[in-house]
């Protein structure tokens, strides 16, 4: 099977999305995987491009990779998907699809003769949560499937986990030196004043492979609200837990939902409520999860102000959480440490 070509000057998150022709990938289902009749139609996706996958029988999802995207990261993402399954068979997680030949990935060649790998794995039932109404049972279901992710994922060890991700909230203060010399930039870096030692603190706290994007937009549940699914281990990549769980609250806190059925505190004490059924905090972590969270939503903002400008065709996903993120940044950042911390103390 022939690999993509390394990634040159340009990263995985430089590079547009593929946008292989429906034909191609009809064709590619059929003599890689089998599937006589498939019916795909597309899904969002930030760096990669996704297709659901009908054949009749199934739902199946079609990931086919950024072609800047080192290979071992797929491997990596396809390793953890192995282990939670292993570990903690009751969570919803997706299987992967084997190729006809027994290989979990295949490639597929787009019009300007770059190679993308690709992988098919099965569809979960349920709907995502973003953009519907969050109430505290969801958000106690959310963060119980944070918890458990990472319990799932502790004793997970891949090399390519210690890659260098924008997505990691680690990296903020470089991330921000991307974003245009604006407004912007600069009341994100007063952000970064303000929570550098809580970044510096994490490298003393419990961490390991973490999934890195448990949020709304990758849970899914039934319309009763029961966990159905937890997809979209793109993010995965070695932190501290509790970067993993700050990822998830502001999620939660920054729901893009219409309108907001509960109060803004009331959701992170319910994520709270979750995790530690699972996995209580410690006290390191509980000091410093408010100002994380602070930090994961300028990072949202500097990830979107870095990349919308570059991918006119995909501003709409790219920017969906902008208004949102920015209305909680501003609540959140006008409490002094000290209230922020007791806000955020499990209880």
């Amino acid at each position: 099977m022939t690999q993509p070509s390394p990634a040159a000057t340009e990263t995985v998150f430089q590079a547009a999305a593929p946008s292989l022709a429906a034909a191609a990938v009809l064709a590619l289902l059929r003599s890689d995987y089998g599937l006589a009749a498939p019916r795909v139609r597309p899904l969002p996706s930030e760096r990669d491009q996704n297709l659901l996958v009908d054949d009749g029988t199934r739902g199946l999802v079609l990931k086919i990779s950024n072609f800047r995207e080192d290979p071992a990261v797929i491997e990596l993402e396809l390793a953890a998907l192995a282990h939670l399954a292993q570990v903690d068979p009751a969570l919803p997680v997706p299987r992967l699809v084997r190729a006809r030949d027994g290989a979990s990935t295949t490639a597929i060649t787009d019009g300007q003769g770059q190679v993308h790998m690709v992988r098919l794995i099965t569809l979960l039932p349920g709907r995502a949560l973003e953009g519907r109404p969050v109430d505290a049972a969801l958000a106690e279901t959310v963060g119980g499937a944070a918890a458990r992710t990472c319990l799932a994922l502790q004793g997970f060890f891949h090399p390519a986990a210690g890659r260098a991700l924008d997505w990691d909230v680690r990296r903020l203060g470089e991330v921000i030196t991307r974003v245009p010399q604006d407004g912007l930039r600069s009341t994100l870096q007063g952000v970064v004043d303000r929570v550098t030692p809580a970044l510096l603190a994490t490298a003393a706290l419990p961490g390991g492979a973490q999934h890195g994007d448990v949020t709304l937009t990758n849970v899914l549940t039934d319309d009763t609200g029961r966990l159905t699914g937890i997809v979209d281990l793109g993010d995965v990549h070695h932190t501290a837990a509790v970067c993993d769980l700050a990822a998830t609250l502001t999620s939660v806190l920054r729901n893009t939902a219409p309108a907001q059925t509960t109060e803004l505190w009331a959701l992170a004490a319910a994520v709270l409520r979750g995790y530690q059924r699972h996995r209580p905090l410690t006290p390191g972590e509980a000091d410093v999860l408010g100002e994380l969270v602070i930090a994961r939503l300028a990072l949202t903002l500097a990830v979107s102000a870095t990349r919308a400008p570059a991918h006119p065709g995909n501003t709409d996903y790219i920017t969906q959480y902008d208004d949102s993120t920015a209305r909680v940044l501003e609540v959140m950042s006008a409490l002094d440490p000290a209230d922020l911390r007791a806000r955020f103390r499990p209880v």
